[in-house]
């Protein structure tokens, strides 16, 4: 029987195997991929938080992380178990191992200012799993420090009680092992409530601000010290060197020793107690987590960790030393040594029971301190690899309304009160040592590659500039970019003198390879085997994987349990510790054979003495782990078990992120369109469809440029687009995967994939004049990045007309046009290739971008929305420099490189545009409106060139009904998410906030793409009860494709609308009906007399005044008469007026004499003043006389006028004096 379907089963296994081939190399590529690091220095120091902590603050901070449980807790056992008197020498050691291990982490600090300490550190320089390993092992250190402390908190609290909390459980549980043995002596059910208290207590959303850190530091270190100062003044220094007694009960796993008194363990112990010495100094690594908040990190955090691990070292060693000569080392308690000291030791015994008193609450204080510490930064660690996608992605979700990973927080919760309950101190601190030692010695390795191998913030491609551009300033720029970054551009100073006949040759003193003198002393073959064909670092990654190996065999050869055997060293050890020690230093030598890279920016902190200290340092780390117990290994590889437990599901992930692998691009046409800010990606892409379920298409975005991706669409043509959707939560990967239609299986499909980035591009140079024309720089794979192979790719780049300063010739075949540069075909493009081409040319559109963008809309159900834009723009061009000229601006100078208007579209509806700027109105401005649309052109004060901004505000109104829907008492708002800003819209972050009415229910959004959905907000505005719900919807990095309706779905009751109205009602009929009741009742409850009197006489002195006033205008009278009489002299006239006016006169006085009379029967004093003014008035009225007697006098000619008119103005002179009295009086009452 023969097979017909041979050469298709054939072809069929080939693709198969080639399938199989491609996802191996995938796997071992997504392995040791390493997390991107931008390119641009500016953008790796900008952050959201604030850059304000000084030097101080951070060796506060690194104090605080350091001065925690250990010295109260583990001093002990490590007194009695391993180093004897000698603990304080313990001590200095792993705070000089400590040293070296904080330079290191100083220099990745500040060459990677960003939070996230040793995992973010391993994942940039070796790799994922690499980094993988180091955030388990680190999360490790969490847990157990967390359980460490929290044995040591519940050990200080049972010495202040006496002991009453041990003797109950060992009392109604019983034991578990018997003292000083691998797990605790009874189980702590009050360190494990303690770790679930502080852990459930950090889910609340507590926060530990600097200042309550310095304050809870400042009292450890207080009592520390105090402690410290009490037992110098007991001390007895013959402590020192006391043997330990015959009849001691315990024993440790460490033989004794006859060396010295001193070292009752010996070397050994020395060793061993300094590797759990360390457990001290774990916390200088979060100095590096505050490297994203320092002021100055390239300076402070350098400082800062050597300082803070000196005082540590300092503090540490003088308070053990004062320990050990206060009480015997064999007598130290082991939970808590410095508590049971106080109480047994020798002094005044009434400062020792104060002290001991003081020194618990302190420790208490002090260790809670360090436990909350610990109990916030491991939920955090879990949090950060569940982001990255390296652990289950349910650990990163974020409780609302705390904002705490709860999730995260459960398993930290368990494990750790589980271990605090069963296992001893001594356990757990050797357990938390390991990892930590391993996850600081991969820091160490990672210092070495940063100097060896190219620069991890991004390789680029090299590139040729053209021989007839003669731009110095390129050419500058281009080398020192080559520099920093590692480029393989040949310049005077790196190139050899000597020329080599292999390829590569020309490489050799350039960094990452032989040095030139070394070059010439080695033989010819071994310089030819180390460089060509060979990769920038590629020798010293090599060699740097022997030196972990020879650590690893010198280690094992000469320090696992050197005391077990009696007859000393034998010569197989002698022989491999030569031997293994020779090797490190020829791996050494190996390193300072080859030039190092440079650090990217001048002032940047660089680790002296390099490969020796990073080499030392691992060396050192090796010895403190190879002196841990044999059960601490045993432990450590149970939880390498969970992570490859782990690991296997991320392979498995990985394995369905990819899905179905038959797919293969026949054809691949890729247009790059980088003629303005926003670059696009448009790639046709041609496949040969396999018969069957198809599945989806894997469609992969360079992580390097993932972050930047604004907007993605696919369609086979403008009325048929595709679904794509992100890869499913924890897969691994960036991209997408695009829904394949089954009805096109076994045909030729061909569809376009349109991709929107945005910041790719940079200005080079940064800074140009106001004449000056903007040129860009733009890297970008002109090969087809897919998880696919591809038969053929074609790249065309779309460039802005101008000039071309240079771009990438090396990848052939390429062809360049005006405004063109087509590269390929490329043929058999393996799955993830990168051909990196780099370009820089002028690009004239200026680089516009709405930094803030708050827009709000306000729905009235009357019939009217409110729209309001908060608009704060940028120009993120070529920043201008040198001055700017209004006169050559009007003459088109500058015109292409700023903005002087910006026309924005609006809703044809649109009325009562208003815009205006921080100043006002923006008179300049105006409104167009069309047939679909209205134009708005906004002017602004000034043309926006390179590095200026503006803000200004831009609202309107349009009615209700053509954005509002209703069925029954449901309704839909559908909005556009922004308008129409203006050309080419570029939007960095948008604050979307819709006001709906008030008492609406069962809200719903829908957007047309991913949002994030902040918590909702109330705001309450005139006659609101509850207030009106805003929905608050956030989202960065939009384009003009984001111009797209949302819909919120919400109940509302009509009859609503009539609260307001009649609230208004109500008020204004509740206030007349009160108005009423208080004018026409009377709300006394008893008669008030005296308020009668008063109202009395007061009612009786206004009429007296009243008549006063009248009488003083009949004194006015009487002189008119007189007056009169002089000018006619007709007596008859005059006589007939008197009479008149006397009458007037009297009844007045005997209206004011009666009121005087009722005045006296309730109020005297004012009766007495009315009499003294009638008194007055009669002196007055007998003037008046007096002067009617000499009118009558000189009239009459009995008198001269002369003499007249001296009579009649003494006459006046006492009349004024007496109305002025007579005033006064009716004032007093």
């Amino acid at each position: 029987m023969t097979n017909t379907n041979g050469p298709q089963g054939d072809s069929l296994t080939k693709e198969k195997k080639c399938c199989c081939d491609n996802y191996c190399r995938e796997l071992g590529q997504k392995a040791f991929q390493k997390k991107p690091i931008s390119i641009d220095l500016d953008h790796l120091l900008r952050t959201q938080l604030n850059r304000c902590l000084r030097t101080m603050d951070l060796i506060g901070y690194g104090i605080a992380s350091m001065v925690g449980g250990t010295i109260f807790v583990l001093t002990g056992t490590i007194s009695r178990n391993k180093s004897g008197p000698a603990t304080f020498v313990a001590y200095i050691l792993a705070g000089f191992i400590a040293i070296l291990n904080a330079t290191t982490y100083a220099e990745l600090s500040c060459r990677f200012p960003k939070a996230g300490s040793t995992y973010t550190y391993v994942y940039v320089l070796l790799g994922e799993l690499p980094a993988f390993l180091a955030g388990w092992s680190i999360l490790l250190e969490y847990v157990l420090s967390i359980s460490t402390v929290a044995r040591g908190w519940s050990s200080s609290l049972n010495a202040l009680t006496g002991g009453a909390i041990g003797n109950w459980t060992t009392d109604h549980v019983g034991r578990l092992d018997k003292p000083n043995g691998f797990f605790a002596e009874e189980l702590d059910f009050v360190a494990a409530g303690m770790v679930i208290l502080v852990v459930v207590t950090t889910c609340f959303g507590m926060e530990k601000s600097a200042w309550l850190n310095l304050v809870l530091t400042a009292i450890n270190v207080g009592v520390l010290t105090l402690a410290a100062i009490f037992m110098l003044i007991y001390a007895q220094p013959d402590l020192l060197t006391i043997p330990l007694p015959s009849n001691v009960t315990w024993s440790s796993f460490l033989p004794l020793s006859n060396l010295t008194p001193f070292l009752p363990y010996g070397i050994t112990g020395l060793v061993a107690g300094t590797a759990t010495c360390f457990n001290a100094f774990i916390g200088f690594d979060m100095l590096s987590m505050c490297a994203e908040e320092a002021n100055d990190p390239e300076k402070s955090i350098p400082r800062a960790n050597v300082i803070s691990v000196l005082l540590v070292t300092l503090l540490l060693s003088v308070s053990t030393l004062a320990l050990i000569m206060y009480v015997p080392w064999y007598l130290l308690d082991i939970g808590a040594p410095f508590l049971e000291a106080m109480r047994n030791g020798p002094g005044d015994a009434t400062a020792a029971n104060v002290l001991f008193y003081v020194v618990g609450v302190g420790c208490l204080i002090g260790i809670f301190s360090n436990l909350l510490t610990s109990a916030i930064g491991a939920p955090r660690i879990l949090y950060a690899m569940s982001q990255d996608g390296l652990v289950f992605t349910g650990f990163a979700k974020v409780t609302e309304p705390f904002k705490t990973p709860i999730i995260a927080s459960i398993p930290v919760a368990v494990i750790a009160a589980l271990l605090t309950m069963v296992f001893s101190i001594s356990s757990l601190a050797d357990f938390m040592c390991l990892g930590t030692l391993i996850a600081y010695s991969m820091c160490s390795l990672g210092v070495l590659i940063l100097r060896y191998c190219p620069a991890p913030e991004k390789l680029i491609a090299a590139a040729r500039i053209p021989e007839s551009s003669g731009n110095t300033e390129i050419d500058q720029e281009k080398e020192e970019l080559a520099r920093q970054y590692g480029d393989t551009i040949e310049t005077k100073d790196q190139t050899s003198s000597v020329k080599y006949d292999f390829p590569g040759g020309s490489n050799i003193d350039k960094p990452g390879y032989l040095k030139a003198k070394w070059a010439k002393f080695l033989p010819h073959r071994m310089v030819k085997c180390m460089t060509m064909n060979r990769e920038p670092g590629e020798v010293c990654k090599v060699n740097m994987g022997f030196f972990v190996l020879f650590v690893l065999l010198l280690h094992f050869t000469v320090l696992i349990e050197p005391y077990a055997l009696p007859i000393g060293w034998t010569y197989w050890r002698i022989a491999g510790a030569i031997l293994w020690l020779l090797s490190l230093l020829c791996c050494g030598l190996v390193f300072s054979m080859h030039r190092q890279f440079r650090g990217p920016r001048p002032n940047l902190f660089r680790l002296p003495m390099v490969p020796f200290l990073p080499c030392v340092t691992v060396i050192f780390n090796a010895v403190l782990i190879s002196q841990l117990s044999w059960m601490t290994w045993a432990r450590f590889f149970i939880w390498v078990g969970l992570v490859m437990c782990i690991t296997s599901y991320l392979i498995l992930s990985l394995v369905f992120a990819f899905g179905h692998c038959d797919f293969t691009n026949t054809d691949v046409v890729q247009t790059v369109y980088a003629d303005s800010h926003i670059i696009r990606y448009d790639a046709e892409i041609t496949l040969d469809l396999p018969d069957g379920p198809l599945g989806v298409y894997h469609y992969p975005i360079d992580s390097e440029i993932y972050g930047h991706l604004s907007f993605i669409e696919a369609k086979i043509d403008p009325k048929t687009p595709l679904s794509v959707d992100r890869f499913r939560e924890g897969s691994n990967m960036t991209g997408f995967v695009i829904a394949i239609p089954n009805e096109s299986a076994g045909k030729r499909l061909k569809f376009t994939v349109s991709s929107f980035f945005t910041g790719l591009l940079k200005p080079k140079p940064t800074k140009i004049l106001q004449a000056d024309k903007q040129f860009v720089e733009f890297v970008t794979n002109v090969a087809y990045y897919s998880a696919y192979p591809t038969k053929r790719v074609t790249t065309t780049v779309v460039l802005s007309p101008g000039d071309v300063l240079f771009y990438t010739i090396d990848l052939q075949p390429v062809h360049k046009s005006a405004t063109k540069i087509k590269y390929g075909p490329f043929e058999n493009i393996p799955p993830f290739d990168k051909r990196i081409a780099k370009f820089n040319y002028e690009n004239g559109s200026p680089f516009l971008a709405v930094t803030n963008l708050e827009r709000s809309i306000e729905v009235s159900h009357w019939g009217n929305i409110a729209v309001e834009n908060k608009v704060s723009i940028r120009n993120y061009g070529a920043r201008l420099t040198g001055p700017f000229s209004r006169l050559d601006y009007q003459r088109g100078v500058g015109h292409q490189i700023s903005v002087a208007t910006i026309k924005s579209v609006l809703p044809a509806s649109a009325r009562d545009i208003y815009y205006r700027d921080e100043i006002g109105n923006i008179s300049t401005s105006s409104v167009k409106p069309l047939y679909s649309s209205v134009e708005v052109l906004i002017a602004p004060r000034f043309p926006l060139f390179g590095g200026w901004k503006t803000f200004f505000v831009l609202g309107y109104n349009v009615p209700a009904h053509e954005y509002l829907y209703r069925k029954g008492s449901s309704f839909a708002l559908k909005m556009s998410f922004m308008d129409f800003l203006y050309e080419e819209l570029l939007v960095d972050e948008i604050t979307l906030r819709i006001v709906l009415p008030e008492t609406v229910s069962n809200v719903k959004v829908e957007v047309p793409f991913e949002v994030e959905r902040l918590p909702d907000e109330v705001l309450k505005t005139f006659l609101d009860t509850t207030g009106r719900t805003v929905l608050v919807i956030r989202k960065t990095n939009l384009i003009e494709a984001h111009i797209q309706d949302f819909t919120v779905y919400y109940d509302f009751n009509m009859i609503s609308m009539l609260r307001e109205p009649a609230m208004l009602i109500a008020a204004f009929l509740l206030l007349f009906i009160v108005i009423i009741v208080y004018v026409r009742l009377d709300f006394s409850i008893s008669e008030d007399k005296m308020a009668e009197l008063q109202q009395r006489a007061q009612a009786s002195v206004d009429e007296i005044l009243s008549l006063q006033n009248k009488r003083s205008a009949i004194y006015q009278t009487f002189e008119d008469v007189v007056s009169n009489y002089k000018s006619s002299k007709d007596s008859d006239r005059f006589k007939a007026d008197y009479r008149k006016v006397e009458a007037d006169y009297k009844a007045i006085s005997q209206k004011i004499s009666s009121m005087q009379s009722k005045l006296r029967e309730f109020w005297t004093e004012g009766a007495d003043k009315v009499a003294e003014l009638q008194k007055l008035d009669l002196d007055y009225h007998g003037l008046l006389s007096k002067g009617i007697s000499l009118a009558e006098s000189v009239i009459s000619g009995k008198i001269s006028k002369p003499q007249y008119q001296t009579e009649d103005s003494n006459l006046s002179a006492k009349k004024a004096a007496l109305i002025k009295r007579m005033e006064a009086i009716a004032e007093s009452l």
